[in-house]
């Protein structure tokens, strides 16, 4: 399955930490894996999101992760999180 380049790119949008990753979060609460290359990110999972910050470069490769309920596997189980969630995780819950 072929997917738009705009699937991997990293919106202006996109959550960012001091030092310029990406706030990203995986579809389901449970704690992950990815690895990317030399990079390994571990998505915790804290307040019920699982989250990890990525770095930009890594984004891609992220995004490319397969995942799913039923029937084939597809990229698109790791998505960019919103601000409250990337709050939320960072603070460990609440508000």
């Amino acid at each position: 399955m072929n997917y738009p380049p705009e699937f991997f790119a990293t919106p202006d949008t996109a959550i960012r930490n001091d030092a310029g990753d990406v706030a990203m979060k995986y579809g389901k609460e449970q704690r992950i894996l990815v690895k990317c290359g030399v990079n390994e990110y571990v998505f915790a999972l804290r307040a019920n999101i699982s989250m990890a910050w990525i770095k930009p470069d890594d984004v891609p490769c992220v995004r490319r992760v397969k995942g799913g309920c039923c029937g084939p596997k597809k990229p698109g189980i790791i998505v960019f999180a919103n601000e409250s969630d990337a709050r939320r995780w960072t603070a460990g819950g609440g508000r």
